[in-house]
């Protein structure tokens, strides 16, 4: 039986809808639950509630990247400030090793940016400026 290796995370690609491929040095977040909806009647010979699926939530995602003149997702995030706000399919792909094969995807569904966060500012660091934007989104699809 050939043995099975997980993917290696560290090779993908993201896809903003009518922005296009952006590139990021960090993705977190994205986690899918669901609200138990609990119920019981007073008749029950056990004294445990039923529980039910309920309504699925989908956790905000952080994208992170290295600041650069590019202000495609500042423009996104600010027109959330007026009623066209546009949304957005982001897709998360997972790339092989040759950088092309695409291992699995996921897509965040009608999503829109809520928040922008600075890196912080330092005369004596050593490191590139960072910005990260948190997306909302109404599903999560796994390709």
């Amino acid at each position: 039986m050939a043995v099975v290796y997980p993917f290696k995370k560290y090779n993908y690609k993201v896809t903003v809808g009518s922005l296009g491929d952006m590139g990021f040095s960090e993705i977190s977040g994205g986690d899918i639950s669901y609200e138990p909806i609990e119920y019981r009647e007073g008749n029950y010979e056990s004294s445990s509630v039923i529980k039910q699926q309920g309504i699925v939530k989908y956790g905000n995602v952080t994208l992170k990247y290295g600041l650069t003149a590019n202000k495609a997702l500042y423009d996104w995030l600010n027109s959330t400030q007026t009623a066209t706000v546009k949304q957005e399919d982001v897709v998360i792909e997972l790339l092989g090793d040759d950088h092309k094969t695409v291992l699995t995807s996921w897509t965040l569904q009608k999503a829109i940016p809520i928040k922008l966060a600075l890196s912080d500012f330092s005369a004596t660091g050593n490191e590139l400026a960072v910005e990260s934007v948190d997306i909302a989104c109404e599903a999560i699809i796994r390709g």
